[in-house]
């Protein structure tokens, strides 16, 4: 994620002043309308993948489960599989990884398969980093718009697997920091880069937080070693002003806090429903995070929140209700006010969350990224 585009995330200094409640009210951060960019919500989950060419809006739609934007070009995956499109045609084309068996195969894009990815981030190159939770591995895809394109082992799962993946049964599993090589994760999910390119992950079964620097032996260093108080899950990071930034639940409470480089942590929001307005005995499920104008935006029980570096929040997209359909006569398809947008995931409340993600480009475009009956993702308008 970079946030993927980090340098449109800068904080100020002051972002913690103590004092931050007295201060007038942050206006900040306003999206006005939303529009469907890709995939179909009405279509269903799609027997078949698309062919190569096919839009962005076409059936059978690819299950957007991610969207990455590199420059003119939109970059996405669909769990075993990475694609792309040009925002000038928006045709779709594979880059890498095939439907089916859950494998590790590493080497150039037409051979190389994955496991099950759980996230893509962006390079300054414009090579990708991918987060591999079943091979738990984090990788490196490189040129991977051109014909030089190739998957690499950046650190973890010290082998290719081609066979014997499950979602319970991962290749190798243990917490051992070091060269890349060496080094073992428990659960790799979400992923962030920092301008440097050092990746920052959430290990999830070590419940840590695990740097990887871009160096020459990709070194692996913990630098959280218990990210929570409680049984802490729906993790995402975002980076932003030199902090990483992590957003999810810490056993019922819904957490944002800030690391420095040594990992000395800063909270910045900690509690329940009601530090968004709603109700605090309601079922929570955070999402995606991203640094957008100066504030950073959140999603959760799929509506969005711009929270300002002072810890200030306000709504910023959705029409506020949780639901697993769309209502009434509403058609996804078709543009509408950011306060009245359907923000609709599964109703899976151990997945909802994770199954969002978030992006934005360098005309301050939002994308929101979210599981219904077939991965979708919207383009929202937005004005720092």
């Amino acid at each position: 994620m970079r946030s993927l585009l980090v340098a449109l995330g800068l904080f100020a200094s002051t972002a913690f002043a103590a004092d931050a409640a007295a201060k007038p009210k942050e206006k900040g951060l306003t999206c006005s309308t939303g529009r469907l960019f890709a995939g179909n919500p009405l279509h269903g989950e799609p027997q078949e993948r698309p062919k190569e060419g096919t839009g962005l809006l076409e059936d059978p739609p690819l299950p957007h489960r991610q969207p990455v934007i590199s420059g003119a070009q939109l970059i996405t995956h669909s769990g075993q599989e990475i694609w792309r499109a040009a925002l000038s045609d928006q045709k779709l084309h594979k880059v890498a990884g095939t439907e089916g068996g859950m494998a590790l195969v590493t080497g150039p894009c037409a051979k190389a398969r994955f496991a099950n990815i759980a996230q893509v981030a962006l390079a300054k190159d414009g090579s990708l980093f991918v987060s591999d939770q079943a091979a738990n591995a984090v990788l490196k895809v490189t040129d991977p718009l051109g014909e030089k394109c190739a998957v690499a082992r950046w650190a973890g799962a010290p082998k290719d697997a081609e066979s014997g993946i499950t979602p319970t049964r991962h290749p190798v599993t243990g917490n051992a920091d070091g060269p890349g090589a060496k080094a073992l994760f428990g659960t790799v999910t979400r992923i962030a880069l920092d301008a440097k390119d050092n990746v920052y992950a959430y290990d999830e079964d070590n419940d840590s937080l695990r740097k990887i620097a871009n160096d020459e032996a990709h070194t692996v260093t913990t630098l959280v070693k218990k990210l929570g108080e409680g049984s802490t899950r729906m993790v995402s990071l975002a980076f932003a002003d030199g902090r990483l930034y992590a957003w999810g639940l810490d056993g019922s409470n819904l957490f944002l806090s800030a690391f420095d480089a040594e990992g000395k942590k800063t909270q910045v929001l900690k509690g329940r429903g009601d530090l968004f307005g709603g109700d605090s005995s309601s079922s929570l499920t955070p999402g995606g995070i991203v640094a957008l104008g100066g504030a950073l935006v959140v999603s959760l029980n799929r509506q969005l929140y711009r929270v300002s570096p002072g810890g200030e929040v306000a709504e910023l997209a959705g029409d506020g209700d949780i639901r697993s359909d769309y209502e009434g006569d509403y058609d996804p398809k078709v543009p509408h006010p950011a306060a009245k947008l359907q923000l609709v995931a599964r109703s899976r409340t151990t997945t909802a969350g994770l199954n969002v993600y978030l992006d934005v480009d360098a005309a301050s475009h939002l994308y929101f990224s979210a599981s219904f009956n077939n991965a979708y993702v919207l383009q929202l308008d937005c004005k720092p």
